[in-house]
């Protein structure tokens, strides 16, 4: 499997241990820019948790994506290494919204990942903070995963091994808050989340899944049973803004099905686990001069 994620050594070795790392990514000027793009392109109204790619209008999905990618691009050549963005959009919570906290969970697996690891990037156009909504993890979480991941509008957030013991994980989380432009570059296997923004303003993230670019990109979907997955490889990029999640990519090579669910771990598990450890952090231990070239 492709270990080598971030070009500083240092930080690839936390990153594989942890499942993350928290570097300087975009400066003010980027900050501006990208915030700019968001309020111009953005719907009049928003759900209290809105998430760019879940939109059904693809035209705003592809000028989201390409907004983010102007920015994202130049700085992941320089902290990634040989990675490429598949789908960039925003996730914003609108203030004083219980409903825009976004349960822990697993990002959708788009690679085979006995070959391949995918690293994606969030990163807060604001300041972030618990009470606006920061970002949650469960650092080592990524070391226990289910290979495929799927995401479906119709039965909820993607799968992982955690559901039956997600009161005792409350002990592992942690709470990561950051300045904006500071980014948390995370395995698409680890578990993480988000509170709700009970602040007074609008949090802006933007999140962009990256995958080797040596990597075929594969796109999983719900088949008739409620546990298995047909499995595409996806060829043209705009598949992400043209596609509707949950429906079967027209034209692209079916890969064949597979059984997606496997089973919970329980609290044994959880306790006897070498790399679940409680701990707390924050994200002045992780700063790092990081050149923005």
């Amino acid at each position: 499997m492709k270990t080598s994620v971030l070009r500083d050594q240092t930080l690839n070795r936390r990153f594989l241990d942890d499942g993350y790392v928290v570097v300087p990514f975009l400066d003010t000027a980027a900050v501006a820019q990208v915030l700019e793009g968001f309020e111009r392109l953005r719907p009049e109204r928003l759900e209290p948790l809105h998430r760019a790619q879940l939109h059904n209008d693809g035209e705003y999905r592809k000028g989201v994506h390409r907004l983010i990618r102007d920015a994202f691009d130049p700085r992941m050549e320089i902290l990634m290494n040989e990675y490429r963005a598949v789908i960039a959009t925003f996730i914003v919570k609108e203030p004083q919204e219980v409903r825009s906290e976004l349960p822990m969970h697993a990002d959708t697996s788009f690679v085979d990942e006995s070959k391949f690891m995918s690293a994606n990037i969030w990163c807060p156009l604001v300041d972030t903070t618990r009470k606006n909504g920061c970002l949650r993890v469960i650092p080592g979480s990524e070391h226990h995963f289910f290979p495929i991941r799927v995401f479906s509008c119709r039965q909820g957030v993607v799968n992982h091994p955690f559901n039956d013991v997600m009161p005792l994980m409350k002990n592992y989380i942690e709470e990561i808050e950051v300045p904006a432009g500071h980014a948390v570059v995370y395995n698409a296997r680890l578990i993480h989340g988000s509170g709700p923004n009970m602040s007074g303003t609008r949090r802006v993230a933007v999140v962009c899944v990256n995958t080797p670019k040596e990597a075929p990109i594969h796109a999983a979907v719900p088949a008739s049973s409620a546990a298995e997955a047909e499995v595409f490889e996806i060829s043209d990029p705009s598949f992400f803004w043209t596609h509707q999640i949950d429906e079967p990519p027209v034209g692209a090579k079916s890969l064949g099905r597979t059984t997606y669910q496997q089973s919970q771990l329980t609290k044994a598990d959880v306790l006897k686990s070498p790399y679940l450890r409680r701990r707390r952090s924050s994200w002045s231990d992780w700063r790092r001069l990081i050149p923005f070239g």
